[in-house]
This record gives C-alpha cells, sequence and structure tokens, in this order.
C-alpha cells in the first residue's frame, strides 16, 4: 500500500525514473471490509494526488504508517 501511494506521489511531483508508469489516484481504489452486527460494511477510502489518505483508517489500522511519520 506505501509503495502505491509512494508512486500516486512520484507521479503528481513529476519524479518517476525515466520507463516507470505513473499512478493517479483514479487508478487507485481502496476499501476497508468490516463485518459488524448487521452485517459487512464497506468503506472506500479515497487519496489525493499527494498520496495521502483523504478518509481516516479505522482506529487501529495501519498504525504501523502513524510510527514511520512520527
Amino acid at each position: 500500500m506505501l509503495r502505491l501511494l509512494r508512486r500516486i506521489r512520484e507521479t503528481t511531483q513529476g519524479e518517476l525514473p525515466p520507463g516507470v508508469v505513473g499512478l493517479s489516484p483514479n487508478d487507485l481504489s481502496v476499501v476497508y471490509v468490516e463485518s459488524g452486527e448487521s452485517g459487512v460494511h464497506f468503506k472506500p477510502l479515497r487519496v489525493d494526488a499527494e498520496g495521502e489518505f483523504i478518509d481516516r483508517w479505522p482506529k487501529g489500522f495501519f498504525e504501523e504508517r502513524a510510527e514511520e511519520l512520527f
């Protein structure tokens, strides 16, 4: 996941090495699937052009990302 987000950021910033295919937020679909009492819930998570999530991950998910950033 982190590599895909990085590729989006590199594409936006024009930092791709020669011959590497770019990636835009429209090329990526991230869906969080959660089981609850009333059934299964699907939560799409959007990504911006900088390779950052617009929508928050559910609590406790991707904690290593927070450790990496701080």
